[in-house]
């Protein structure tokens, strides 16, 4: 491989990982034996998105990301485009009110004031505004009596493909969940169709890898991490809100993932004895759907 090939791939490679400059958001809790819960909480929509000194990294994946993988990691479907537009303002209306002291607004310029870059307010669509965020952001709209995922820009997925997933409805959306079906799927059609406007939800989502990947898929060599041993491996967290649009009626969906190495964790009170404890309790196929191999499978 060409000196210059392998700079540029270790390049974006250190562009797509994380190692959260902030305090774990998360941690593994005392007595959780099932992923399958939703564990929603009432959020101040004022807290909506975070800002922190992690933005630029999350700023330079994106980038890196869509100019390598395209469609794989940003797409929209005709007809979404109110709901992008409407989103747009919005995300605007909270930066500039929420986190008045990193940004500042000239006419159709946005300024981002601790790296001074420059974006265009112009461009309204869900990709442009997403590199305003540190997170990934999804459209889920009323579609034939369900929620269909309509756009999407995401650059940090949690084993999950955005081409597998876009115009799907939410059941096809979890499909891969081990017993989604069964025990989720009522409630979150329920939840989605009663979530009112200015009254977001916040939960939160882990899972442990053997590298602090922000693109994290299955389909990836980084795959099949053991349960059992700490060494090298990393603590990720999403923190998932949902919100619901005033004029669309849409919902979005927001992702900000946070990465926090195990061995820099070790230390925090609780953390090894209630991971291992979280492991121990959770069946073999949610083992598997978190990306873990467990001993008994030799993997």
């Amino acid at each position: 491989m060409p000196p210059a090939t392998e700079d540029r791939n270790r390049q974006r490679q250190t562009e797509m990982r994380l190692d959260s400059s902030v305090p774990p958001i998360y941690l593994p809790e005392t007595d959780q034996r099932t992923v399958l819960r939703l564990g929603l909480n009432r959020l101040d929509s004022h807290q909506w998105l975070i800002h922190d000194q992690d933005f630029i990294t999350f700023y330079r994946n994106k980038l890196a990301t869509r100019q390598q993988d395209g469609e794989r990691v940003y797409q929209a479907l005709p007809g979404s485009e109110p709901a992008q537009r409407e989103l747009h303002a919005l995300v605007l209306d909270h930066l500039l009110q929420d986190h008045e002291r990193l940004f500042n607004r000239d006419g159709e310029r946005l300024f981002y004031l601790p790296a001074g870059l420059v974006f265009s307010t112009a461009e309204d669509s869900l990709w442009q505004t997403s590199l305003l965020v540190q997170e990934d952001l999804c459209v889920l709209e009323p579609v034939d009596n369900t929620y269909r995922l309509t756009a999407a820009s995401v650059c940090a997925p949690s084993n999950w493909k955005l081409e597998d997933k876009i115009g799907r409805s939410l059941d096809a959306i979890h499909a891969p969940v081990p017993g989604y079906g069964s025990e989720l799927s009522a409630r979150v059609q329920r939840l989605f169709a009663l979530l009112k406007v200015d009254k977001p939800l916040l939960r939160y989502n882990w899972s442990i890898q053997s590298q602090p990947e922000l693109f994290w898929r299955e389909d990836l060599p980084q795959r099949a991490v053991p349960a059992d041993d700490p060494n090298g491996l990393s603590w990720r967290v999403e923190r998932q809100v949902l919100r619901r649009l005033p004029e669309t009626g849409a919902i979005v969906f927001s992702i900000r993932i946070f990465i926090h190495r195990c061995s820099a964790l070790n230390e925090t009170p609780g953390f090894r004895e209630n991971l291992a404890r979280l492991l121990e309790r959770l069946p073999i196929e949610q083992r598997h759907y978190k990306g873990l191999a467990v001993r008994q499978d030799n993997t």
